[in-house]
């Protein structure tokens, strides 16, 4: 598919997606936007709504839902356009934001594949809380350290050990499956090469810090770590965040040899306040340097939430 084609998803049913952790990210489309009907069926929410456009435009046109729906489109049209002449000659990039007020969603290349890099080690907190949650138990102590170790400071080892724990990319691609993960593919002995796309990543860091899939202690004990980043490494989807919001974000980067030392630059996480509670994801490679790929994503993150206007 073109990088410059138009890739919008618009959907009512995402708030689904992060706070019940149940519901399908439908696929993003190419071309214009479009609302799609409800994991509920034609009869779900946003149906009767549709149902009354079509029989009464003026009624339709008074109806707020109907209203925001149509005011979301157009901005994000508008972010299309902008996202894709912003990507005129530089690095490759991809993104999704989900408010989890509303239950929107709007994706630019979201089903696009990258590798992860660091961004792999909160599907590996999350496959470890899993686990601990499947034998009713809370993180060991060990556990708990190499966690906090593998997240606060994006401590290679520790993921590496946890990896292993967890049967490496079979104990990985099992929990993926319960958590509704369809285009991200872990890799045996290499975490940091595991390929996802910027809506599996939105997916998984809103069930894993607001599903049901995950208890209490799971979702305060993920949101506890991706808060507690070290300070070097809070950058990324933070840029987005208005003075006073909290995010819980995890970042990656990586320099490969076989791309010429181009590099891989990718943020996820979730960014809550009194009138805010996102999932935001920036996925990247092909980035000139380290420095230039921050920049870069955090210019689609900061470009992406100001033009939705949330």
């Amino acid at each position: 598919m073109p990088r410059n084609s138009l890739h919008l998803l618009l959907t009512s049913v995402a708030a689904a997606l992060v706070v019940a952790g149940s519901a399908l990210l439908l696929p993003a489309l190419s071309g214009n936007a479009a609302w799609l009907p409800s994991a509920e069926g034609a009869e779900g929410p946003g149906a009767p709504a549709a149902a009354a456009a079509s029989a009464d435009p003026a009624a339709a046109s008074a109806d707020p839902a109907v209203e925001a729906r149509r005011a979301w489109e157009a901005k994000g049209e508008g972010l299309t356009a902008a996202l894709t002449a912003y990507a005129q000659g530089g690095a490759e990039f991809a993104v999704t934001l989900v408010d989890n007020r509303t239950g929107l969603a709007f994706d630019y290349f979201g089903d696009e594949s990258f590798e992860s890099a660091s961004v792999a080690k909160v599907d590996i907190l999350a496959a470890l809380l899993l686990r601990a949650q499947d034998e009713n138990r809370d993180l060991t102590a060990r556990e708990l350290e190499l966690a906090t170790r593998m997240i606060g400071v994006s401590d290679n080892d520790a993921a590496t050990t946890l990896y292993a724990g967890l049967g490496q990319a079979a104990g990985l691609t099992a929990a993926n499956a319960r958590i509704g993960l369809s285009g991200t593919v872990p890799v045996d002995d290499s975490w940091g090469l595991t390929t996802t796309t910027p809506n599996d990543q939105a997916r998984l860091v809103g069930t894993l810090l607001g599903g049901d899939l995950f208890t209490g202690y799971s979702r305060e004990t993920a949101t506890g770590l991706m808060t507690s980043i070290d300070e070097n490494q809070d950058w990324g989807i933070s840029a987005a965040a208005a003075e006073g919001e909290r995010t819980a974000l995890k970042n990656g980067w990586l320099s490969r040899d076989t791309e010429d030392g181009e590099w891989i630059v990718n943020s996820v996480g979730r960014i809550t306040g009194d009138e805010a509670d996102l999932v935001l994801v920036v996925l990247s490679h092909g980035n000139e340097g380290y420095r230039t790929g921050v920049d870069h994503v955090e210019k689609v993150a900061t470009m992406t939430r100001e033009q939705l206007g949330v």
